[in-house]
Parts: structure tokens; C-alpha cells; sequence
């Protein structure tokens, strides 16, 4: 089913600040970073995975509403599975609610979610082997 973290993802008020934050916690500067539309994200590749830093000025976006519900904090893990296909219908037939999962029978070609209300509150990015999530 599941075979690592591919990331940890934090919803933040203030990327600038957030990287300065991180900076010294982790004794290195992002590998990358990017701007699209109103979004910026900050990437730290870590040896197994990365954390990703992500700011959304857009209120009516999934990043936006969870910073008005929560104020910031984690957003999502994204966890490889061997077979999303295979681990989606293992996740419905324990009857685990998902989101952004096509319907039943249809193929998963790049991820799924597990709902936050499944999940303590955490929401789980689903993804393949390999999968790279980070811009290049």
C-alpha cells in the first residue's frame, strides 16, 4: 500500500517570513521556489522527502479557505503507494472517505485524497512511484 513520504506541505500567512523561519530550523536555504498566478511555494528537499512551504492569496482557493478555517499550519502529507489504483480501492472497501478520487472503476492516474475527517484532521495526497510534486 503505502511506501514513504514523498512531502509535508504548510499552508503559511507570510512565505518570506516562513522561509526565514525555516532557514535556521533546518540549516539550509529552499532548493527552489516559485510564483504562479497567487500562488508561492518554497521547496526543502530533505534525504526521503521535502517539506513544501505554499502561500495562496486567493481566499476562494483550497489553500485559501483552509488558511481562513485554520489560520496556517500542515495542509497535506503526500504519501507514495505502490499502486494508487490498488490502495483507492483498498481505502473504499474499509469504507475511508476520499476526495478528488475519480469514480469507482475509473482509473487513478496522478493522486487522490484521503478527507481530513478520516484522518485526525490531516488531509492525504496519494501518489505513485515515482512522483515528483516539486518544480524542476
Amino acid at each position: 500500500m503505502f511506501r514513504g513520504i514523498e512531502n509535508v506541505t504548510i499552508a503559511v500567512k507570510d512565505i518570506d517570513a516562513s522561509i526565514e523561519q525555516y532557514n535556521v530550523i533546518l540549516a539550509q536555504e529552499p532548493n527552489t521556489r516559485s510564483t504562479n498566478g497567487t500562488m508561492k511555494t518554497a521547496w526543502y528537499d530533505l534525504p526521503n522527502s521535502s517539506i513544501e512551504l505554499v502561500q495562496d492569496d486567493d481566499p476562494q482557493s483550497p489553500v485559501g479557505r483552509f488558511m481562513t478555517k485554520t489560520g496556517g499550519g500542515l495542509y497535506y502529507v503526500a504519501l507514495h503507494a505502490d499502486s494508487p489504483q490498488e490502495t483507492v480501492a483498498e481505502l473504499r472497501a474499509k469504507d475511508v472517505r476520499l476526495v478528488g478520487a475519480p469514480p469507482e472503476g475509473a482509473p487513478v492516474h496522478n493522486e487522490a485524497f484521503v478527507h481530513p475527517a478520516a484522518a485526525s484532521g490531516v488531509l492525504i495526497r496519494i501518489l505513485p512511484i515515482p512522483y515528483r510534486t516539486r518544480p524542476s
